[in-house]
């Protein structure tokens, strides 16, 4: 454990720096400041910032849309926390969730189902409101078609969220809002709209803007459905207006793909290109993970258009961004290897010189005996 009151109030602080960077998506600073963080929390054998500093080394892969390196890194924050389990069990949970979503966006939903179950066995055990693992479950079971076990747990999410202390009224309406999805997916068109427009109402009376994006977003959604594309067309402009003025960027990029997607069936290709190219600058400046997303809709854009250069320059890129991305996995594990390696000598270093210490121990103990004997002969 940590040693001095004063170390950790520096791992606290470091801590604190970190968080700043990874909120602000800044990885070219957050990752050097990890390391550093991640090399006092081992001095100062404090697992609590051990664990943290993994975790938030995934939240920066996830960023980057290194899937696999999130994956590592939540779970050696998981096996770190879990040595103490009883003191970190909400930690393993937040870990957990974030596990849960990563297999899932990776489509590894036995793995994704194994570690939200988890989750919400440590949430019931230790009653703490788990609301996110039984919605990403939800979701999980959409994209398996299995749409009652969804609608199921999207409810149950709702139920688990209003019965907290600290009951957060924007994960309700997001979970309203991937049931009115759910209702889409099945045709029950009217049901969907209901639901939209009650968020809706709810949001703009209220004032909630977050949450206001996300129902905009969802009527967009539904009129694009329902092929009324003048008002899919004002909702989504309306949720890209909001999102900028209030600096709410999470839907910016899906946002634009499906006003691109308007425009497209509309037949405006020089509006789409421009929602397309503004997609692909909101996620080089703040959501890497959808990066190749927007190439795909980018080289599909001038392939149907006949431009075959272009295409052909957007597939390089994404060539080039997959070869990246292999060998980074390939250097981080190279890099682990060589800190395992590293780490492994050490010990063994460590104990040849225990080793040692002990034979010369045991050796200048016999030569004590031996001066001891000499002196009472001599005597």
């Amino acid at each position: 454990m940590i040693s001095s009151s004063r170390e950790e109030r520096e791992l606290e602080l470091l801590h604190n720096e970190v968080q700043v960077l990874v909120t602000r998506g800044d990885t070219d600073d957050s990752m050097p400041r990890i390391k550093i963080f991640l090399e006092k929390a081992k001095s100062a054998n404090s697992l609590k910032f051990m664990a943290l500093a993994h975790s938030l080394k995934g939240y920066v892969y996830y960023g980057l849309n290194e899937t696999k390196l999130a994956i590592d890194s939540f779970e050696k924050a998981v096996e770190i926390y879990s040595t103490k389990k009883e003191f970190f069990f909400d930690e393993i949970k937040q870990a957990n969730n974030s596990l849960g979503a990563l297999y899932k966006n990776l489509g590894e939903y036995k793995n994704a189902l194994v570690v939200l179950f988890d989750s919400i066995e440590i949430s019931e055990r230790y009653s703490v409101s788990n609301s996110i693992a039984y919605n990403n479950i939800a979701t999980i079971y959409f994209k398996q078609e299995n749409y009652k076990k969804a609608l199921e747990y999207y409810q149950r999410a709702i139920e688990v969220e209003n019965d907290s202390e600290t009951s957060n009224r924007s994960y309700i309406i997001k979970y309203l809002s991937n049931i009115a999805s759910l209702h889409v997916k099945l045709g029950n068109i009217e049901e969907a709209d209901k639901i939209y427009n009650k968020t809706y109402q709810y949001c703009e009376e209220n004032n909630e803007l977050s949450s206001l994006v996300q129902s905009l977003k969802g009527l967009g959604i539904l009129y694009l459905e329902k092929s009324d594309f003048d008002e899919a067309e004002i909702f989504f402009n309306r949720a890209i207006t909001l999102s900028k003025e209030i600096d709410f960027k999470v839907h910016l990029v899906d946002l634009s793909l499906y006003l691109a997607d308007v425009y497209e069936k509309t037949k405006r290709s020089s509006l789409q290109l421009n929602s397309l190219k503004y997609a692909l600058k909101v996620a080089q400046e703040s959501y890497i993970a959808k990066e190749i997303l927007v190439y795909e809709n980018l080289h599909d854009f001038y392939y149907k258009s006949g431009n075959v250069i272009e295409a052909y320059d957007i597939l390089k890129k994404l060539f080039i961004i997959n070869k990246q991305k292999f060998l980074k996995e390939k250097e981080e594990n190279l890099l682990e290897m060589q800190e395992k390696f590293e780490s492994e000598q050490k010990d063994k270093l460590i104990k040849q010189e225990k080793a040692f210490n002990d034979k010369l121990k045991e050796k200048n103990q016999k030569l004590a005996e031996l001066n001891d004997d000499l002196a009472q002969f001599n005597h």
